[in-house]
């Protein structure tokens, strides 16, 4: 969906492209070892499902700790 977004704005809206585009956790979904882990996670459910639990949370408070206080303000008031 962020690129989805990203995309719709590169031409129309150029500065919220960059945002988009400029956010943390954009650049860590688009990266492969995201995916990697992800797939990783699938198969390790099957095995013990309450690591999917400990997995969210993880990540929650990672990209929590590392996202700024502007970043749901892609317009200035």
């Amino acid at each position: 969906m962020s690129r989805a977004l990203a995309d719709a704005n590169r031409e129309v809206a150029p500065e919220v492209y960059q945002k988009i585009t400029g956010m943390p956790i954009y650049g860590v979904i688009m990266k492969p070892y995201f995916w990697v882990i992800q797939v990783a996670l699938i198969v390790a459910i099957y095995f013990f499902p309450a690591i999917e639990l400990i997995f969210v949370i993880l990540e929650v408070f990672v990209i929590g700790n590392r996202t700024g206080s502007d970043s749901d303000k892609l317009f200035h008031d």
